[in-house]
C-alpha cells in the first residue's frame, strides 16, 4: 500500500507541474500536458526536433514554437512549485540511502540513484548560469534525502525505527517504480538527431551501444531495469507462511467449488470482453467516461500487482523455504520484460509498414487498439500508439498493413500476450475470494480495452463494421479465458509443492505483466478522445488512479 502511496505522490508532483506550465507553454486543446521527466524540457518529436530534455511536452502543435518551459513561470511562487515538483522524487531516493540497514544496501542504492541523476543532469541543455542554478537544485535534493534518512536512523530506536524504515522503503518503492517506468523507460532521452539504437529492440536489450546519444539512452534503459528490480526488492519483506492462519487452511486447489468458480470466471470474462468489443457498434460511449475509466483501471491493476500478486508470490516462496533470494521480485521483473518484448515484437513488425523511421519512430502495443497520437490530425484509433514524425493520414488501418499471414499471427500473439498471463493469474488462485477478486480486476481492464478496440475498428474499417468488430473482439476476448483454462489444468495436474511452485511463479510473472500494463499502457497512454473533453487533464487522471488504488486498498483491509 505504501508503494502505491509513493507512486501517487510522485504522480501528484507531475500533475502539479503540468498544471503550472499548461498556463504558459502550450494550448490545452486535446488535453495536452507537460509532464515532469526529471530535470529538463523535452519536446516530444512531433514535427520539430526539439530536445530540451527532461520535461516532455505532449503537444498538438508544431514543436518549433515551444519555449524552454522553466523560463515561462510567471511568478516566484510558480518557480518554487516547479522546483519542488522537479526534486520531489530525488529526496525520497536519498532517504532510501539514508535509512539503509547495511553498508551493502547503502552502496547498492547509491549507484542506482547516482546513475539516474548523472544522466538527468547531462540531459540539461541550458546556458551556463541557468545550468548551474538548476543543476545545483537537482543535485542537492538527493543529499538532503540522505541527511533526512541519517537523522531518522540516529533519532529513533527499536520498533519506532523499524516502522519509519518500513514506511520510507515502501514510499521509496512507489517513487522508484514511477520514475523508472513513466520517466526513464517511457520517455527516456530523445536525441536531437536520429541514432541507430533509438528502437524498441535496443531499448529492450540496452547493451548494444552506438554513438554517445545512443549510449545515453541505452544506459537510461539499463538504469530503469535496475530501478524496477530495486523497487520490487524493497517492497518484498519476510512474510510468515499462511498455512497456519486462524482462518484455517486454504481449500484444496483441486476442490470442485474452486474449479467451478474459476470456470465461472472464464465464462464471465469472455462474455464481458466480447460484449464490450461489440458495444461501440450499438452504443455511443461518452469519451470522458472512457478517459477516466482507463485511468481507474490503471490504479486497480497497479494496486492488485503490488498488494496482492507480489505478496502472494512472496508468501508462497517463503513457505517453500526460499527466503534468502527475492525470487518473487525477480519473476515480476521477468514478467515485465516479457511484456516489453511482446511490445518490441509488434513495434518491429509494424515499423516495416507504417510511417518513416527517420526519427526512431516506433509503434508500441498499448493493449488493444490502434491509437494515432495527436500530432496534426486528431486520429484516436486507440490502443496501439504511433510515435510518428509525419502526419498520420486518417483512416489508415495498420492492422491491414501486414503483408503476410505470419506477420498477422505475430501481431495477434503480441496483442493478446499479457491477457493470457492475466487469465493464468485467475486459474492458479488458491481460494474462491482470490479468484473473484482477480476476475473483477482483470475484467475491468479488459472491458475498457475492448470498448476502445471496437471504437478503433469502426473508424479503421467502416465498410463491414459488425463483422470487423466480431473478428477483432473475439481473439481479444478469448485470450484471458485461455489463460484461465491453462491455470486450471496446471492446478489439476500438479501435486503438493509442485503446485505451489507453479502458483508462485505464475503470480510473480503476472505481477510484472500487471505493472507494465498498468503504467505503460493504461496510465501513460490511456484513451485519447477524438474531441477535447474537460476531464482529460493530469489532475482528473490522478484522482481516477487514486480511486482505483483506494478500492484495492479497502479490499485488502477486508482480507487482512
Amino acid at each position: 500500500m505504501l508503494a502505491c502511496a509513493g507512486y501517487l505522490l510522485t504522480m501528484l508532483a507531475d500533475s502539479i507541474i503540468s498544471h503550472v506550465y499548461s498556463k504558459d507553454v502550450v494550448s490545452q486543446v486535446n488535453g495536452d500536458d507537460v509532464e515532469l521527466q526529471g530535470g529538463v524540457l523535452q519536446g516530444k518529436r512531433s514535427h520539430g526536433n526539439i530536445s530540451h530534455s527532461h520535461f516532455q511536452m505532449h503537444n498538438g502543435t508544431d514543436g518549433a514554437s515551444a519555449k524552454p518551459t522553466l523560463s515561462t513561470a510567471g511568478s516566484l511562487g510558480d518557480s518554487i512549485l516547479l522546483i519542488f515538483a522537479l526534486c520531489f522524487h530525488s529526496v525520497f531516493e536519498g532517504i532510501a540511502i539514508g535509512v539503509a540497514e547495511t553498508e551493502a544496501d547503502a552502496w547498492r542504492a547509491l549507484w542506482t540513484i547516482t546513475l539516474h541523476k548523472i544522466f538527468a543532469a547531462i540531459a540539461m541543455d541550458r546556458p551556463f548560469v541557468s545550468c548551474v542554478a538548476y543543476a545545483f537544485a537537482f543535485a542537492i535534493s538527493s543529499p538532503i534525502g540522505v541527511a533526512i534518512g541519517i537523522i531518522i536512523d540516529a533519532a529513533t530506536q527499536g520498533a519506532v525505527a523499524d516502522w519509519i524504515f518500513a514506511i520510507s522503503m515502501g514510499l521509496a518503492c512507489g517513487v522508484f517504480i514511477y520514475v523508472s517506468i513513466k520517466h526513464l523507460s517511457t520517455k527516456g532521452y530523445f536525441p536531437q538527431k536520429p541514432v541507430l539504437v533509438d528502437t524498441p529492440f535496443y531499448k529492450f536489450w540496452p547493451y548494444r551501444w552506438g554513438d554517445l546519444g545512443g549510449r545515453i539512452e541505452a544506459l537510461s534503459q539499463a538504469m530503469f531495469r535496475s530501478l524496477i528490480f530495486l523497487s520490487l526488492l524493497l517492497l518484498t519483506a519476510g512474510h510468515s507462511c499462511p498455512a497456519g492462519d486462524a482462518e484455517g487452511p486454504a481449500p484444496g486447489l483441486n476442490s470442485k467449488s474452486l474449479v467451478s468458480v474459476k470456470i465461472g470466471c472464464l465464462v464471465l470474462i469472455f462474455v464481458g470482453t466480447f460484449i464490450g468489443g461489440l458495444s461501440p457498434y450499438f452504443l455511443n460511449w461518452n469519451e470522458g467516461f472512457l478517459v477516466l475509466g482507463t485511468q481507474f483501471a490503471s490504479g486497480v491493476f497497479l494496486g492488485t500487482a503490488l498488494m496482492h500478486f507480489l505478496i502472494e508470490a512472496n508468501d508462497t516462496f517463503v513457505c517453500l523455504g526460499k527466503k534468502e533470494y527475492p525470487l518473487a521480485s525477480m519473476l515480476a521483473c521477468a514478467g515485465y520484460l516479457l511484456t516489453m518484448l511482446a511490445d518490441s515484437i509488434i513495434s518491429h513488425v509494424y515499423s516495416k509498414y507504417v510511417g518513416s523511421q527517420d526519427n526512431g519512430d516506433d509503434v508500441e502495443l498499448q493493449g488493444v487498439v490502434l491509437q494515432g497520437k495527436r500530432s496534426h490530425s486528431s486520429i484516436s484509433q486507440s490502443h496501439f500508439q504511433i510515435h510518428n514524425g509525419t502526419d498520420n493520414a486518417p483512416g489508415k488501418s495498420v492492422l491491414s498493413a501486414a503483408s503476410s499471414l505470419g506477420d498477422s499471427l505475430m501481431l495477434v500473439f503480441a496483442l493478446c500476450f499479457h491477457s493470457v498471463f492475466e487469465g493464468i493469474a485467475i486459474g492458479v488462485e488458491k481460494t474462491n475470494s482470490d479468484a473473484w477478486k482477480a476476475l473483477w480486476t482483470i475484467s475491468l481492464h479488459k472491458i475498457f480495452a475492448a470498448i476502445a478496440l471496437g471504437i478503433a475498428v469502426l473508424r479503421m474499417i467502416p465498410d463491414r463494421p459488425f463483422v470487423s468488430c466480431v473478428a477483432y473482439a473475439f481473439p481479444f476476448a478469448i485470450s484471458s479465458p485461455i489463460g484461465v483454462a491453462i491455470g486450471i489444468i496446471i492446478d489439476a495436474t500438479a501435486r503438493d509443492s509442485v503446485a505451489d511452485w507453479i502458483s508462485g511463479i505464475s503470480m510473480g510473472v503476472a505481477c510484472g505483466v500487471f505493472i507494465y500494463v498498468s503504467i505503460k499502457h493504461l496510465s501513460t497512454k490511456g484513451y485519447f478522445p477524438q474531441k477535447p473533453v474537460s476531464v482529460d487533464t493530469p489532475f482528473y487522471k490522478f484522482l481516477a488512479v487514486s480511486l482505483g488504488i483506494g478500492v484495492i486498498s479497502v479490499l485488502m483491509i477486508r482480507d487482512a
